[in-house]
Parts: structure tokens; C-alpha cells; sequence
């Protein structure tokens, strides 16, 4: 019998098509959120609060309490009450996905790189930020500590495709890496101007991190540590490079937020 079920639904989901199905699933729980296609084999979530660009029915059930909410409580997993933000301040979204970062960081910042090489990731972030942003800048590129082609190990039926190869993955890639001290130049951003860098790139943190700092010392950083490294969370080596690149480093859950330390001893503004 429960073989017979899944089969059912399967069925179902087949007939009615990702986005109706998505949408008969947001009002099964209650949710006011509805889906459609977009360009380049995108999917579209639509309610009160707005629209947003994604690419696996996977991502769908993140939106049934409002896009919005979403994409302030994934603002609020990176950051902190001590960060500041102001209309001269560039952040650096690594690894942005469909842009669930990028996105509120633009309300709060002048200018926005978000780094994605996921192709089909890039294409909702490039539409996002088309259609809800003007101030930020796409790049579809992986962030590594050399400038050079790399794998990337794709798992199209998740969103946690990497650069580290994982247990499963459907097909890998050849994608630009870069340096991101070398995107800084290259983008002609002020470092004085460089607030934030978020970094969430599937167990590749510390090459990313590598690629940027001592180059580059923006105010605050903010990495992911999860176990996603081989199984194993980067954490320790992700907190030696901060600090050995002059960072108080505070760990909050798997998030490690380093704060810059001026030549005083204090953090900086």
C-alpha cells in the first residue's frame, strides 16, 4: 500500500506539472503562495509580499510563510546588531544561490557581487536581481584560492552542489574559479568601501577564504561552517585564517562572523 501511494502522487505530480504541484502543496499547509515557470527552466513563487526566482521544487516549501520572511531570516543568520551598513558599502555574497542573501543585502548596502557558478542557481539569481535589485551584480563564477578552471560537482536534485566532491553527485562541471581578492580588483572595488563578505560554498570555505584574505580585509566576514567538507565542518581552519588575518572571531551555531581588528586592538567600525 504505501508503494501504491508514492506511485499515486508521483503520477499526480507528473500530470499537474512542478509549479501546480507546488502550489497545491503550499495550500494543503495553509500558505497563500502560488508557482509558475520562468525563463531559462526556472520557478517562479509569488505572494503579497512579492516574487522569487528558484530552480528545485525542493526550495519550494520556503516560501509558504511569506518570501519575505525568508529572505529576512536569511539576512539575520549572517549577520549581526553590531554590523553597520550604509549607501558606500559594497557586500560580497560567495556562494549566493539564487540570491536569498543578495537580495536584503542590497536594501542595506550601495553595491552587491553575488558569486554563483551553478548554472541553474545563476539564472534564478540573475533574474532575481534583474527584477527586485538594481545594485546587484551577478557573477557566475566559484570562489577558490587560484584564479583557474575547477571541478564543480553538481547534484541537480539538491541545492548543495560543490567544488568538494560529495558522496553523490549527478555531473560535474568545468567552471571559472577565482580568486575573489583578484574579482575585487577586477570589479575596481574600494577596499575601504568592502563592509561584508558572506560565504556559504558547500565545504569550500577556506580555499574561498584563502582567496581573499590577507589581500583583502573587508569589516565583518561571515562563513558557513557546516559539515559539508567530506562530512566534516571546516570550523577549525576557518577560524585560524580569521584570525591569523587579524579577526575577532565569534561562533554562532555553524556560522563562524569575524570582526576586523584596527591596529588598537579594537574591533573597527
Amino acid at each position: 500500500m504505501p508503494g501504491f501511494r508514492l506511485s499515486l502522487v508521483r503520477l499526480i505530480r507528473r500530470i499537474l506539472g512542478d509549479a501546480r504541484w507546488c502550489t497545491l502543496m503550499a495550500r494543503c499547509r495553509g500558505s497563500r503562495a502560488t508557482y509558475s515557470y520562468g525563463p531559462h527552466g526556472t520557478l517562479v513563487a509569488s505572494d503579497e509580499t512579492g516574487r522569487i526566482y528558484f530552480f528545485t521544487t525542493k526550495r519550494a516549501g520556503r516560501y509558504r510563510n511569506g518570501i519575505d520572511a525568508r529572505l529576512e531570516a536569511t539576512w539575520a543568520k549572517y549577520t549581526t546588531d553590531a554590523m553597520r551598513f550604509g549607501p558606500d558599502d559594497v557586500i560580497i555574497d560567495v556562494g549566493a544561490s539564487i540570491g536569498e542573501f543578495a537580495l536584503p543585502a542590497s536594501r542595506a548596502a550601495g553595491q552587491v557581487l553575488a558569486v554563483e557558478p551553478e548554472p541553474r542557481a545563476f539564472a534564478a539569481l540573475k533574474a532575481n536581481a534583474e527584477l527586485q535589485s538594481k545594485n546587484i551584480t551577478a557573477i557566475q563564477a566559484a570562489a577558490s584560492d587560484v584564479t583557474s578552471d575547477l571541478s564543480f560537482f553538481v547534484a541537480a536534485d539538491r541545492a548543495d552542489s560543490s567544488a568538494i566532491e560529495p558522496d553523490s553527485f549527478t555531473h560535474v562541471d568545468i567552471v571559472p574559479g577565482v580568486r575573489l581578492a583578484d574579482l575585487l580588483l577586477e570589479q575596481a572595488i574600494d577596499a575601504d568601501r568592502l563592509a561584508l563578505v558572506k560565504i556559504e560554498v558547500e565545504g569550500y570555505e577556506p580555499e574561498a577564504l584563502r582567496g581573499l584574505l590577507p589581500d583583502f580585509r573587508p569589516r565583518f566576514l561571515s562563513v558557513n561552517c557546516d559539515l559539508e567538507r567530506r562530512g566534516e565542518s571546516p570550523l577549525d581552519e576557518v577560524v585560524e585564517l580569521m584570525e591569523t588575518a587579524g579577526y575577532r572571531v565569534d561562533v554562532r551555531g555553524c556560522i563562524a562572523v569575524g570582526h576586523r581588528i584596527s591596529e588598537e586592538g579594537r574591533p573597527s567600525d
